[in-house]
């Protein structure tokens, strides 16, 4: 029984020891925020040095946001500070080694007095992930008559006067990022860089700052952030001297995609539409394919460090390169069409790519024709113009001569009338009656019998039989051709 209890016991305490560890793992480590009090003079710059350290471990990411009187001071510049009106937010991150951080924050006297600086609130992480709590103190600010003498820098490398190996040189400028103003955030851990990305510093302006390099593109990538909100990744371009919004999505194992917000000019297929996707709190320009629309174009750059587009299926969240065929906005896409090969198809291909050359030609023959006829026409109205007069001169001779003719005739015709009534007058009737010719007289058959004429027969031997029609038709030609040769016009079909 003794046994049992004395194992019992040992459990229980085995189990509480167990436990102890737990929560002391667990437990969140205290650290403390001490905000230094400055002087200063209307017009005159003063410092505000903060200092934070830990409970023995190396301190993370932090990040500080304090109030300020804005009629009495104003923000000059700070520690990756940002501010807005009456507010302000400075970072810094440790290296894994450290335990206590610096900030400073420079303020210029607008109006004799004093302003309060007061935190309202703080990120703070111990390098290792866990929570860091702090306690903290509000400080003062007085503001003088100018010519006061101001607080200065106080801490190592908090200053512009006093840098350190190794910091960031400079202050961090204002850069615009979708709309909102952004500052670099230098202070960021390890932890902080992406597999693939090697942790460097880079000139930005003529200031030094910490970023990382994408080994495959060698793109910059810099932490960037605003007010109290986090940071977030973006990509600078050297070239400009500016920055965009980008978001890292994991795609399994070392595969991973960096969407970008390029801005504007970046050439997009036909059959999309632009619209917008959100990654990571981020939003992004996105063109929406019109007959799916689950399926969306975005620039980015992969793991491998291919610059592209990049087809996004909303369903499965993955991405997949795009591979269609890219123009300029509001560009048609061409039918890609293959060579010809045969005369009549290249003879075809030539008229359709030089169509309004082709109609010039056929516009100038029509107009050279027209010509052509328009003179013939002419020459021809001209040419029956001529003959028509020949003709009629030549009618006109011939009626002259035939009245010559006529006149002459009848005057022939007058002398041989009178000479013949001359003649008859020898003999007349009376004459003819009184000689006996009454007397006599005829018999029908007797001039049957002398007279005997066989009425057929007779006719046809009389060579009549020698008219035939052949003859009759060589007639009617020769009077068509007469009839041809009076027509001296010349038609227009006959040229």
């Amino acid at each position: 029984m003794n046994k049992i209890k004395k194992v019992s016991i040992l459990f229980i305490l085995l189990l509480t020891m167990v436990l102890y560890s737990s929560i002391g793992a667990l437990a969140e480590e205290w650290g403390s925020i001490q905000i230094d009090d400055a002087t200063g003079g209307v017009g005159g710059e003063l410092y505000v040095n903060i200092n934070m350290t830990s409970g023995g471990s190396p301190i993370g990411d932090t990040a500080l946001t304090m109030t300020f009187n804005p009629y009495v001071i104003e923000f000059v510049r700070g520690t990756n500070a940002s501010a807005e009106y009456g507010t302000v937010t400075v970072m810094a991150a440790g290296d894994g080694e450290i335990t206590s951080l610096d900030y400073y924050i420079v303020f210029r006297g607008v109006a004799e007095g004093e302003s309060a600086i007061t935190l309202i609130s703080y990120i703070t992480w111990l390098f290792d992930g866990q929570v860091l709590m702090a306690e903290f103190n509000a400080a003062t600010v007085t503001v003088g008559p100018e010519g006061t003498e101001a607080t200065g820098p106080g801490g190592a490398g908090v200053g512009e006067d006093d840098t350190f190996e190794g910091a960031p040189t400079g202050d961090s400028a204002i850069f615009q990022i979708q709309g909102a103003d952004f500052t670099i955030f230098d202070h960021f851990s390890d932890a902080l860089v992406p597999p693939g990305f090697t942790r460097d510093q880079f000139d930005v302006r003529g200031s030094l700052h910490n970023g990382i390099r994408h080994n495959a593109s060698g793109r910059i990538f810099m932490y960037m952030v605003t007010g109290t909100n986090d940071p977030i990744l973006a990509m600078f371009d050297e070239a400009a001297a500016i920055f965009w919004a980008a978001e890292i999505r994991n795609q399994g194992g070392d595969r991973f995609i960096i969407v970008v917000d390029q801005g504007s000019g970046i050439s997009v297929p036909a059959g999309f539409h632009l619209t917008d996707l959100q990654f990571g709190g981020t939003r992004f320009p996105a063109w929406q394919n019109e007959e799916n629309p689950e399926f969306n174009l975005v620039y980015a750059i992969s793991s491998a460090g291919h610059v592209g587009l990049y087809l996004y299926d909303a369903l499965d969240e993955t991405f997949q390169r795009f591979m269609g065929p890219i123009v300029e906005v509001g560009e048609d896409v061409e039918d890609e069409t293959e060579e010809p090969t045969d005369l009549m198809g290249r003879l075809v291909s030539i008229v359709q790519d030089n169509i309004v050359i082709v109609l010039a030609i056929i516009l100038i023959v029509i107009f050279l024709l027209l010509i052509i006829i328009i003179v013939l026409s002419v020459k021809v109205q001209r040419r029956n113009n001529e003959l028509d007069e020949l003709y009629a001169e030549g009618h006109r001779s011939f009626d002259e001569s035939r009245d010559d003719d006529d006149d002459y005739e009848d005057d022939e015709f007058e002398d041989d009338e009178e000479d013949y009534e001359y003649e008859d007058d020898s003999y007349s009737d009376d004459d003819y009656e009184e000689d006996g010719y009454d007397e006599v007289s005829y018999d029908d058959d007797d001039y049957e019998t002398a007279v005997n004429y066989d009425d057929d027969d007779d006719y046809e031997d009389d060579g009549y039989d020698d008219y035939d029609d052949d003859d009759y038709d060589d007639y009617d030609d020769e009077d068509e051709d007469d009839e041809r040769k009076d027509d001296f016009n010349i038609d227009f079909v006959d040229l």
